[in-house]
């Protein structure tokens, strides 16, 4: 894996299925320190997959409104 390169969606869907796992076998075996841990990426995924959201409808938003300036 290169580290220069974004993941992809599919990569993060990866990631959060591992993390779920590895949250839920933990709390099994009663291995907090793991199963916080795997919750941490869970959240961190959520917020990545929420910051690129924003980034995209914020770029659509500034390509509207250059589209507006260019039309006036």
């Amino acid at each position: 894996m290169t580290t220069n390169k974004p993941m992809t969606g599919e990569q993060l869907d990866e990631l959060m299925t591992v993390a779920v796992n590895m949250q839920r076998d933990s709390e099994k075996s009663g291995d907090r320190s793991t199963a916080m841990f795997a919750y941490a990426v869970q959240v961190a995924v959520l917020e990545l997959r929420q910051v690129r959201d924003d980034v995209k409808a914020f770029a659509e938003v500034l390509e509207q409104a250059h589209k507006e300036a260019r039309d006036l």
